[in-house]
């Protein structure tokens, strides 16, 4: 409990949101409490930050000297805890040190109703908590090292995104073009199948039947063109862009 009254005392000083609000807190418990918070005002207190870690076991733990009661400086470490660390999924108790984690559910915890798993470590070592979905739990610290050796590969994936993305811009500018094409040659009864880019288009169309053929024909042609079209420009395009 040392090292983490230490960490508090850190993080007050360096967090100003946190120092103010320490501070409100400090003028409620000294008008409300008298700067002495007992185990129901201590109750109190957890539950208003929608919190569980509401054991006697946290509390005799915060109280330091055995006084019967929370001062100042025991808040302080309280609401560090609150402020920077989890409840365990089963016990309730605020995560102090090592605890375990489901990496599927802090994988998908973004997902409505899919919460993050954290067990802490005398509920991991007992396997007294119940979680039939997964079975992959690792350490707070292992999940860091995960984390920071996918981030390593992010930087990659940033610079892949925006030629990607770019290719899709202008194969979707081909395309639209393409189709403002059909819309016209629909209107007009032909196709120009003059360019010579459309020499796939003509390919297309060899087997109708006839010598001659009629307006369906061609647009049918041009449309079975235009997607092959767009797959070699988009392919092109993304080759030039990763260059």
């Amino acid at each position: 409990m040392q090292e983490l009254r230490s960490a508090a005392r850190a993080h007050y000083s360096n967090n100003p949101d946190f120092s103010k609000a320490i501070g409100a807190i400090s003028r409620r418990v000294d008008r409300e409490f008298h700067n002495a918070v007992n185990y129901q005002a201590f109750v109190t207190l957890v539950e208003e930050r929608s919190r569980r870690c509401t054991s006697d076991a946290l509390f005799r733990q915060l109280d330091r000297g055995g006084k019967g009661h929370l001062d100042q400086d025991d808040l302080l470490v309280l609401y560090y805890l609150m402020d920077t660390r989890g409840d365990c999924s089963h016990c309730r108790d605020v995560l102090r040190s090592v605890y375990y984690t489901c990496l599927p559910c802090f994988d998908n915890c973004r997902a409505p109703n899919s919460p993050s798993f954290h067990i802490c470590g005398a509920c991991y070592r007992a396997k007294s908590f119940d979680h039939p979905q997964h079975d992959d739990f690792v350490d707070n610290y292992e999940l860091l090292q995960l984390r920071r050796s996918q981030r390593l590969n992010w930087g990659e994936l940033r610079r892949a995104v925006p030629q990607d993305v770019a290719a899709g811009l202008i194969v979707r500018g081909i395309e639209e073009a393409c189709h403002k094409g059909e819309a016209i040659a629909l209107q007009l009864g032909q196709t120009n199948m003059a360019d010579d880019h459309l020499d796939q288009a003509t390919d297309a169309a060899s087997d109708a039947p006839g010598p001659d053929l009629d307006t369906d024909s061609w647009l049918n042609a041009f449309t079975t063109a235009r997607h092959g079209w767009g797959d070699n420009v988009r392919e092109w395009i993304h080759d030039f862009l990763v260059q």
